[in-house]
C-alpha cells in the first residue's frame, strides 16, 4: 500500500457515501457486486455469499455497518478518471449491503480514510 499510494495521513471518520461518491473503478466494482448473479460472483470471491448475507443482516438489525471500511480519497481530477472520489479498499460487501439499504440517498459509514 506505501508503494502503491503517497499517502500522506490517515484518518478515521464517519462520512456520507453516494454512489457519486466513489471513483469511477471503484463504482464499476459496486455495480457488478450489487447486480451480477451471486452464484457467479461466489465462484471469484471467497464466502461471497455468506458474506453479503451477513452485512446484509447487520444493516437490517443496526441500520449501520460497525467495521470501518478503508478508503483512499483521490482529490485531484485526472484524465482516467474526470470525478475523482474514494477508491475502496477493504469493504466492499458492507458498502453494497449499506447501498441495498440506503440506494441514491447514501449512508454514513465508519471510514478510515488516506490522503493523499
Amino acid at each position: 500500500l506505501k508503494q502503491q499510494y503517497p499517502i500522506k495521513r490517515w484518518e478515521k471518520t464517519s462520512t456520507l457515501f453516494t454512489f457519486d461518491s466513489w471513483d469511477s473503478a471503484t463504482q464499476s466494482k459496486l455495480a457488478a457486486m450489487a447486480g451480477e448473479d451471486p452464484q457467479k460472483l461466489a465462484d471469484k470471491i471467497p464466502r461471497h455469499t455468506a458474506r453479503i448475507g451477513t452485512q446484509q443482516s447487520q444493516v437490517e438489525q443496526y441500520g449501520h455497518i460497525k467495521e470501518p471500511i478503508i478508503v483512499i480519497l483521490h482529490p485531484r481530477r485526472t484524465i482516467n478518471d474526470p470525478l475523482g472520489g474514494f477508491e475502496l479498499l477493504e469493504g466492499h460487501h458492507r458498502v453494497v449491503a449499506m447501498m441495498r439499504q440506503y440506494g441514491k440517498m447514501g449512508f454514513y459509514a465508519p471510514a478510515y480514510i488516506g490522503r493523499l
